[in-house]
């Protein structure tokens, strides 16, 4: 992500709901929510300092009500980034989403046999959470299954393949090439 090099993040609360559910991975395939917390750590140390201060003097307010506010903003963040954001895993012949953070914990299995086929893209549906700080790509897996049913997942941190420079080691190009790999049709359009 940075000058030519992969970060190579994880997302250790992926492997923790992996193995409480007694799960053998093959592949997994991190979107990690440590990515919102650097960009917030650059914020505060870069950005919120002037802006703070040109707020303040601008409705006359006070560095406690600033830090308050700081704090929902954080918060409401984390919610929204934690209730949207999802990582991917195979498990033999399954493929399994995971919503690994808190409050929002759980997973969804499918079986490779019974998916018809899958579309990797983004939309800008969730452009607006950039006021809490939530900068993502909007990028989605919509898994398309043979009885007709659609299942959007997004997965803000996990990305395309952009010149050997992202935020994890695998990404969706990845993705998409172990699902071509199981015999699944993948559709990419980013």
């Amino acid at each position: 992500m940075f000058g030519g090099f992969t970060l190579k993040l994880k997302d250790k609360s992926v492997g923790r709901l992996i193995n409480r559910h007694s799960l053998q991975a093959d592949e997994v395939f991190h979107s990690p929510i440590k990515t919102w917390r650097i960009w917030w750590f650059f914020m505060i140390v870069t950005a919120l300092p002037i802006l703070a201060l040109v707020f303040a003097a601008a409705v006359n307010t006070y560095p406690f009500e600033l830090l308050v506010l700081l704090l929902v903003l954080i918060f409401i963040g984390y919610l929204f980034t934690a209730a949207i954001n999802r990582s991917f895993a195979f498990a033999g012949e399954e493929l399994i989403v995971l919503k690994p953070h808190f409050p929002f914990t759980g997973l969804t299995r499918y079986s490779i046999a019974d998916i018809d086929s899958v579309e990797i893209n983004a939309d800008g549906q969730w452009k607006w959470l950039i006021i809490f700080a939530v900068i993502s790509s909007g990028n989605y897996v919509r898994v398309k299954m043979k009885d007709g049913s659609t299942h959007k997942h997004y997965c803000l941190f996990l990305e395309p393949a952009s010149h050997d420079e992202s935020w994890t080691e695998k990404n969706l190009d990845d993705l998409a090439t172990y699902l071509k790999n199981k015999g699944v049709k993948v559709d990419m359009n980013l």
